[in-house]
């Protein structure tokens, strides 16, 4: 078999992870779901689409469950809101740290071809971006 036969394709892919860990209740519908995407709030397209007309939490206003258990569902979406947002902004500093050490190799490289001298007069006459070819460290 080749390896881009499909029955090979699916028995290996058979022993890994799918989806983003625990499972999570849709914020429409109230299901459980495992989501694909770590940001997933929803579990189909349909309870996206719904939350979206203003359906958000509409699980909750249908009878069936205390007010305990409402206040309970809440307390575990904002819960599970709060983590997405924390991993979002963990995200966009590593994404921040990344570009930062991506400009300083290329201002050692700039060092290393040019030397020290000839960088800070490409600094001073205004050039230095274009033979870096980044920001300047900015």
């Amino acid at each position: 078999m080749s390896h881009n036969d499909w029955k090979t394709r699916g028995m290996r892919s058979k022993g890994r992870r799918r989806g983003w860990g625990w499972p999570r209740p849709c914020r429409v519908c109230g299901r459980e779901f495992t989501p694909v995407r770590n940001d997933a709030l929803t579990c189909s397209s349909t309870c996206r689409q719904h939350r979206h007309r203003g359906g958000d939490l509409a699980y909750l206003a249908r009878p069936g469950l205390t007010a305990k258990e409402k206040r309970e569902r809440r307390k575990w979406h904002d819960a599970i809101a709060e983590d997405i947002r924390a991993q979002k902004i963990e995200k966009a500093a590593k994404l921040k740290r990344r570009e930062l050490n991506r400009q300083r190799r290329q201002e050692r490289r700039a060092i290393e071809a040019l030397g020290r001298a000839e960088l800070e007069r490409l600094r001073e006459s205004g050039d230095y971006d274009a033979v870096v070819g980044g920001s300047g460290g900015a």
